[in-house]
């Protein structure tokens, strides 16, 4: 029980990210749907006050659909917000009035949408969003008539919204591209501010929410206008990929050093260590000062800022001179520009049915979208059956923080509690301050619009403070007083019907762990054999640079496919770490730790990884590098030798 509530879990649920905060995009989402708002309001009159707080629903759920990603990916995720939310409403108000008969109909759509979730992550919050309006239309008592004109309005406002963010304030061309780099570029920074402590394989071997999107820069259809600074994206992106390689080289060659000079003491650093630390927050502020040039139109390191790329890495410490220059080999290419020796081979874009049909054939993920459909259904159910008017709230809470990660579940379900309670705080303090009316709700609309976007990726928590004041607003009901009891344990009820579902069926991701760990080794004793066919190509003198190209692109593929097959490893191992099937693997005695295996396979990752980037800048020689190569697959087997007992133990539990 002692792994439900460790410190990361209260930290993750009740932390907001001040860095994630995004107040000018949602300040012209938030113009957008106050438009929206009043156009609807002007058009329909003061007896059209439902379809227009509907169509700025539609709006807000748009914004939100179009926070992230490249444009067209932007594009896409609106229109599927936009026809997805319009579906739930009028389905939710058709079925209201029968209790079974909206039961069937939502617990169907939730595993429909469910499976679109599992496309993409980034139509998770479309399929949670869709179901919690669903459900919340499903429990309102307004006549069935009105399913078209408020589904409509949902529809209506989310084009509205589109329009507005296309024509009326839309951003410079391919400036959501810039901003998706820029962001991999600040995670490379982040990363690095970590080196000098536990040698990590590097970026592409560890989960980056940017990195993702980024890549689907390089294969998306743009205009032939904008074709050229799509290619200097890519440039760009492929750049990233070796000097990450350096940088992660840098890292363990500096964890060594550190190693053979007392080690690293986290309380009192050492010299070495703030030697390291000083050159490490250099390198990273150099980072975030490129990505924010990224943003702003320029691509190419200017002459000073190289110059402070080298003094940067001058102040290396005396063992690391080799490594240095890798990293500097590498960021070259950011001063020079486009460089067309950078390429990895891209694969096709694959097509929208394509994408959402995928998911049809991972058997686990079906029966977990069937799961989350029935438990959804019968809540609805039971909720028709409650005699309290906001019966839903469990049911939207339940849909809202559903996963198959627990330690998401848990940190969802603790943020929920928190952010309601704050968002009916913060309601009471308003009404002691200003007093709140019909003239202050659509003002507070507005701002709790803004709110909820400006904080969509800042945390789980301010979403949900966002989110709880909207509705307030939204329905113009003020008596928190009498409210708050209710929504408080209705809420609480939500969450813990969902921890006592998830335990009914569980779906412990430390089952899986082995198989990502077998894949993820498989996919570094591939990286080893592309290292070893390049040292072949560096002892035949006959090839030519055509070949050497060739093998130098098919590394860089070899490294982006080891770099995801870590990074879902990665995921696993982060998500298992609260799960409760570890108190009874820790009651046998056993020692086999599946995470430390893992931390030691990413550690030979890294040296991989280091020893790519060397090879790259021609540092060692070849019989060097070849015993390196020799001791990394004898290391990588001896691991693989001692692990065998791990899946039978997992399986017996």
């Amino acid at each position: 029980m002692n792994r439900l509530f460790t410190r990361q879990l209260w930290q993750q649920a009740l932390t907001v990210q001040r860095s994630h905060l995004t107040p000018w995009p949602a300040l012209r989402e938030a113009v957008g749907i106050a438009l929206v708002y009043l156009v609807v309001w002007n058009t329909l009159g003061p007896l059209g006050k439902p379809l227009a707080l509907a169509a700025a629903a539609g709006a807000l759920m748009a914004g939100i659909a179009s926070v992230g990603g490249p444009s067209r990916t932007r594009g896409r995720a609106l229109l599927m917000m936009t026809g997805m939310l319009g579906l739930s409403v009028a389905l939710g108000l058709l079925v209201g009035e029968q209790a079974l008969l909206a039961a069937a109909v939502v617990g169907v759509f939730a595993f429909g949408f469910a499976m679109i979730a599992a496309a993409n992550p980034l139509y998770v919050s479309l399929a949670t969003i869709s179901v919690s309006y669903m459900v919340s239309y499903a429990s309102q008592s307004l006549p069935a008539e009105l399913w078209w004109s408020h589904g409509l309005a949902i529809v209506v406002g989310g084009l509205l919204q589109m329009f507005y963010l296309n024509w009326m304030w839309s951003l410079p061309p391919m400036q959501p591209e810039r901003e998706q780099i820029a962001g991999v570029y600040r995670d490379v920074a982040a990363s690095v501010r970590q080196l000098p402590g536990q040698p990590r394989p590097g970026l592409m071997l560890h989960h980056s929410d940017a990195l993702a999107q980024a890549q689907v820069i390089t294969v998306e259809r743009y205009h032939s206008h904008w074709q050229t600074q799509q290619r200097e994206l890519t440039w760009l992106l492929d750049a990233l990929y070796d000097l990450d390689a350096a940088l992660t080289g840098y890292g363990v060659c500096a964890a060594r050093w550190l190693e053979a000079h007392g080690g690293v003491d986290e309380d009192d650093p050492t010299p070495q260590q703030q030697q390291l630390t000083k050159v490490t927050d250099h390198l990273a502020e150099l980072l975030e000062d490129f990505a924010g040039s990224i943003e702003s139109g320029t691509a190419r390191l200017s002459a000073d800022d190289w110059q402070a790329w080298q003094a940067a890495l001058a102040e290396s410490p005396s063992g690391l001179e080799g490594e240095a220059k890798s990293v500097l080999r590498a960021a070259a290419h950011l001063h020079t520009g486009f460089d067309t020796g950078l390429s990895v081979q891209r694969r096709a874009l694959e097509r929208i049915w394509r994408e959402l049909t995928r998911p049809w054939h991972d058997p686990h993920g079906v029966q977990f979208a069937a799961y989350y459909g029935l438990a959804i259904g019968v809540l609805t159910y039971v909720s028709h059956l409650l005699p309290w008017e906001n019966s839903s709230l469990l049911v939207m809470t339940f849909a809202l923080i559903f996963t198959s990660d627990y330690q998401q579940l848990l940190t969802r379900g603790v943020a929920r509690v928190a952010g309601t309670l704050a968002a009916l705080a913060l309601i009471l303090l308003l009404q002691e301050v200003i007093g709140l009316s019909d003239k202050t709700s659509a003002a507070i609309l507005l701002l709790s619009s803004f709110l909820v976007i400006a904080t969509l990726n800042a945390g789980y928590l301010a979403v949900t403070l966002g989110f709880t004041v909207y509705s307030f607003a939204a329905l113009n009901s003020w008596e928190v007083e009498v409210a708050m009891p209710e929504r408080m344990w209705l809420t609480a009820l939500g969450v813990l019907a969902a921890v006592i579902a998830y335990h009914l069926w569980p779906n412990w991701q430390v089952r899986s762990l082995p198989r990502r760990y077998h894949k993820a080794a498989e996919a570094l004793c591939d990286f080893l054999e592309s290292l070893g066919q390049v040292l072949d190509g560096r002892e035949d003198a006959s090839d030519d640079a055509q070949a050497r190209h060739a093998d130098a692109d098919e590394l860089r593929r070899a490294l982006l496919r080891m770099g995801a097959k870590f990074r879902h490893a990665a995921q696993i191992a982060q998500a298992s770490r609260t799960e409760p099937i570890w108190d009874t693997l820790e009651n046998r005695q056993t020692e086999q730790d599946p995470f430390e295996q893992l931390e030691e396979l990413e550690s030979l990752a890294a040296e991989a990884v280091g020893l790519h980037s060397a090879l790259q800048s021609k540092n060692p020689s070849t019989a060097s590098a070849r015993r390196e190569l020799n001791d990394l697959k004898q290391r990588l087997t001896e691991l693989q030798r001692r692990r065998p007992a791990l899946r039978p133990l997992l399986q017996r539990s």
